[in-house]
C-alpha cells in the first residue's frame, strides 16, 4: 500500500533530513519498500548539512563526499523528473 505523505520521518534524522522527507513524502507516493531509500538519502542529506557547518578541508571533502550520494539516492528514486507525480518503478524504470 503506498503512503500519502502521511509516514512519519525516522526519528533518527535532524533538521536537514527531516525537511528532505516531509517535502519527499508530500510530493510522491512510495511503496513501503521505496520508504528504505527515502530515509537513506535523508540521512546522507543530514551529514552533509553537518559536513557543510565544518569549516576545515576534510570537512568540505565530506560534504562533496555526502552531496555524490545525496544526487545518486535521488536520481535511483527518480525524483528529478518533470511532470512526474510518482516516480518510475525502480527495477523497470517503467511508470506504474
Amino acid at each position: 500500500m503506498p503512503s500519502h505523505g502521511l509516514t512519519p520521518a525516522p526519528k533518527a534524522l535532524r533538521a536537514d533530513g527531516r525537511a528532505l522527507w516531509a517535502a519527499l513524502v508530500k510530493a510522491f507516493e512510495w511503496e513501503p519498500h521505496e520508504l528504505h531509500l527515502v530515509a537513506m538519502v535523508c540521512t546522507h542529506r543530514d551529514l552533509w548539512a553537518a559536513a557543510v557547518r565544518g569549516r576545515s578541508t576534510r570537512h568540505l571533502a565530506e560534504a562533496r563526499a555526502e552531496a555524490v550520494v545525496v544526487a545518486r539516492l535521488l536520481r535511483e528514486l527518480k525524483v528529478n523528473q518533470e511532470n512526474a507525480t510518482r516516480p518510475p518503478d525502480l527495477a523497470r524504470g517503467a511508470r506504474s
